[in-house]
């Protein structure tokens, strides 16, 4: 953007510059944003993978397997209990 206004050609060009860089600025910031969130995010993923964390369906699973298991408790304590009465 040149404006030719006597001596004022110069003051307009140095805002022309100006603008101009501070738009690279701009944009190289915003590439940095962009490349700091995405080593954020793998960081994060790393330290979550490092916590050797369980998955909410391997969760959901063993859940399940101890239910059974308080089942099965359950029914052969009341077998004992039976057999314990008969040898009385």
């Amino acid at each position: 953007m040149l404006i030719y206004i006597g001596g004022f050609m110069k003051k307009v060009k140095a805002i022309d510059d100006f603008i101009k860089i501070t738009s690279g600025v701009i944009s190289s910031l915003d590439g940095a944003k962009d490349y700091s969130k995405e080593k954020i995010k793998e960081k994060i993923i790393q330290i979550l993978e490092d916590l050797d964390l369980v998955t909410n369906k391997d969760f959901n699973m063993y859940k399940e397997m101890c239910l059974n298991a308080r089942k099965e408790n359950a029914k052969l304590k009341a077998r004992i209990l039976k057999l314990e009465k008969k040898l009385k």
